[in-house]
């Protein structure tokens, strides 16, 4: 049997849609009955879906200055 430090595994990868169907069963079944990690999988996917939306603008010199820096290296 699994543990809930197996299922955290699980959960970033259901997250990720990465989950093979079997595993993404065991994991719904194991919501089911855990609180612990069903917290845990909202949480998560609540992180998740705050970081999509997060905007990092790119700075416009970004191309230049790794291309120096490939040059000096």
């Amino acid at each position: 049997m699994r543990s809930c430090e197996d299922f955290e595994l699980l959960i970033n990868l259901c997250l990720d849609d990465m989950l093979p169907s079997e595993q993404l069963e065991e994991l719904q079944a194991h919501l089911e009955v855990c609180p612990v990690c069903r917290e845990k999988f909202a949480q998560m996917r609540e992180m998740k879906a705050a970081l999509a939306d997060m905007e990092v603008p790119v700075p416009e010199d970004l191309h230049e200055r790794i291309m120096a820096y490939v040059a000096e290296n």
